[in-house]
C-alpha cells in the first residue's frame, strides 16, 4: 500500500484551520455558557450537537446537590407529558381523530387523548395556586412547545416580576413542591407535624 505524499507546509492553511477551531471553540464555550451539553468529535473538535436540558432536569442535576427532589421533578415531567399529549406533541398518531371548529372556523385535529389530558391538566393546576399556576404553566409550554426554550430565569421574571436569581429558583422549587403535593399528597412529615 503507497502512502500519500505530505504536502509541502502552506502557512495560509494552518493560519485557516487554526482560525476555524478556535470558532469552534468559542461557540462550544458560548452554548455551554448558555446551559447546553455540547458533544464534539474528539479528532476534529467539529461540534456535532448541543442539548440543552429543561429547567427541571437542569435543577435536578445540579452539581453538588440537586435543587429539587426526585418526587418533585417526577411531578414536574408528568405535568410536561400531560401537556404534550393536550397539545398533541407527544408524537404518537391516532386513530380516533376528529375535526373541531376551535372558533377559528377552520378545522383543528383533536383526540380523545388530546381531550382527557386538557382535562387531567385542568383539574390539577387548579389545585395550586394561581401564582404556581401560571409559572408552571409558563415553564412546560416553553419545554415542550418552543424549538428554542427561552432561558428559565426569563420566564421566571416574566410572569412573577422577580429578577433575582435566588428568588427565582426559590419560586420554581416552591411551585414544584406544590405540584408534588397535588399529585401525591403531602410528605408523611407534614402529615406527622398536623
Amino acid at each position: 500500500m503507497t502512502r500519500k505524499p505530505k504536502r509541502p507546509h502552506n502557512p495560509a492553511t494552518a493560519e485557516h484551520a487554526r482560525q476555524q477551531r478556535l470558532e469552534r471553540e468559542a461557540e462550544a464555550r458560548r452554548m455551554e455558557a448558555q446551559g447546553a451539553t455540547v458533544t464534539k468529535d474528539k479528532r476534529t473538535g467539529e461540534i456535532l450537537g448541543a442539548h440543552r436540558p429543561n429547567v427541571f432536569k437542569a435543577f435536578l442535576t445540579q452539581k453538588p446537590t440537586p435543587i429539587i427532589t426526585q418526587s418533585q421533578y417526577n411531578a414536574a415531567m408528568m405535568l410536561t407529558e400531560a401537556w404534550a399529549r393536550w397539545k398533541g406533541l407527544d408524537g404518537r398518531g391516532d386513530r380516533d381523530v376528529g375535526k373541531v371548529d376551535g372558533g377559528t372556523a377552520a378545522g383543528e385535529l383533536v383526540t380523545d387523548r388530546m381531550m382527557r389530558a386538557g382535562r387531567e391538566l385542568h383539574r390539577v393546576l387548579r389545585q395550586v395556586g394561581p401564582m404556581d399556576r401560571e409559572l408552571l404553566k409558563a415553564l412546560v409550554a416553553t419545554t415542550v412547545e418552543d424549538d428554542q426554550p427561552r432561558p428559565w430565569r426569563d420566564v421566571v421574571a416574566a410572569h412573577t416580576g422577580v429578577l433575582v436569581k435566588d428568588k427565582q429558583s426559590s419560586m420554581i422549587v416552591a411551585a414544584l413542591e406544590n405540584l408534588r403535593r397535588v399529585y401525591e399528597g403531602p410528605s408523611p412529615q407534614h402529615v406527622a407535624a398536623a
